[in-house]
C-alpha cells in the first residue's frame, strides 16, 4: 500500500512562511552583511592601528578599546537601522528565542571554534601545521559557498556575491609569497609565525569586509526604496 503525500493547501504554506520569517527577516535589510563587512575590515585595520599603539603605557587598554569600539558600531549600528528604518516598514517585532537551549548552543559552538582556531595558529607558531596563503584561501572558499547556500538560496543575485569573494578568495591564495610578506613590513610578528600567512590574512579581511560591506548597503538601499514606513495609527 502507498500513500501520497497531501498537497500543501494555501493556509499550511502561509503557516510555514510565518514560520520561517524569522530567519528570513534576518538580513533583510542587509544588516547582517553591513556587519560582516565591517568585522572584517576592524580586524584588518589592526595591520596599522596596533604598531601605532607600540610603546604607550596604555597600549593594553587602548588595542581592547579599538575593538569594543568596532563591536560596539555592529552591535548600536544595527539596532538603530531596525528600529529607524525596517520595523516601521515591515511592523515586524524581533521574535523571543523560544528555545532557551538554542542560546547556549550558540554561544559553545562559538567557543568550539573559538578554541580550533586557536590551536590552528598555535600549531602555526610552533611550526607544526603548513602557514600557507591556501589555508586562508581555502577559508574564503568554504565562507562563499555557506554563503551561496544560505543568502543566495532565498535571494538570487548574492550568489553574485559569492562568487566574487570566492574568486577573491582564491587570487590571495595564487599571490606571489614576495608580494604577501611585504603587506607586513614594519610590523612585528611572532618570529615563527610566516609574513605571508598573515599577509594573506590581511588581504582576505580587507576583500571579505569591502565584498559584505557593499553587498550589504546594496541591501538597505533596495529595502528602503522598495518598502515603506507604515501609517501612523495602522493596526
Amino acid at each position: 500500500m502507498t500513500t501520497q503525500k497531501p498537497i500543501a493547501n494555501a493556509e499550511s504554506q502561509r503557516i510555514d512562511d510565518y514560520l520561517k520569517r524569522p530567519v528570513l527577516y534576518r538580513n533583510v535589510d542587509g544588516t547582517e552583511e553591513i556587519n560582516m563587512g565591517i568585522m572584517g575590515l576592524g580586524l584588518a585595520g589592526m595591520r596599522f592601528v596596533y604598531p601605532l599603539l607600540e610603546g604607550s603605557p596604555l597600549s593594553g587598554i587602548l588595542k581592547f578599546a579599538y575593538l569594543g569600539v568596532g563591536l560596539a558600531i555592529m552591535h548600536f549600528g544595527s539596532k538603530a537601522i531596525k528600529k529607524r528604518l525596517t520595523y516601521p516598514r515591515t511592523g515586524f517585532a524581533e521574535p523571543r528565542c523560544t528555545n532557551r537551549g538554542g542560546k547556549w548552543l550558540i554561544m559553545g559552538a562559538t567557543m568550539l571554534a573559538a578554541a580550533v582556531v586557536s590551536v590552528v595558529f598555535a600549531l602555526i607558531a610552533a611550526g607544526r601545521l603548513s602557514a600557507g596563503p591556501g589555508l586562508v584561501g581555502g577559508a574564503g572558499m568554504i565562507t562563499a559557498a555557506v554563503f551561496a547556500n544560505g543568502i543566495g538560496k532565498r535571494v538570487p543575485w548574492k550568489l553574485w556575491v559569492a562568487a566574487i569573494l570566492a574568486a577573491g578568495s582564491l587570487a590571495i591564495a595564487v599571490l606571489p609569497p614576495s608580494l604577501l610578506v611585504s603587506v607586513c613590513q614594519g610590523v612585528s610578528l611572532p618570529p615563527k609565525l610566516s609574513p605571508a600567512l598573515i599577509g594573506a590574512i590581511f588581504l582576505y579581511l580587507v576583500w571579505m569586509g569591502v565584498v559584505f560591506l557593499t553587498s550589504g548597503l546594496i541591501t538597505l538601499r533596495q529595502y528602503v526604496r522598495t518598502t515603506q514606513p507604515a501609517e501612523p495609527g495602522a493596526q
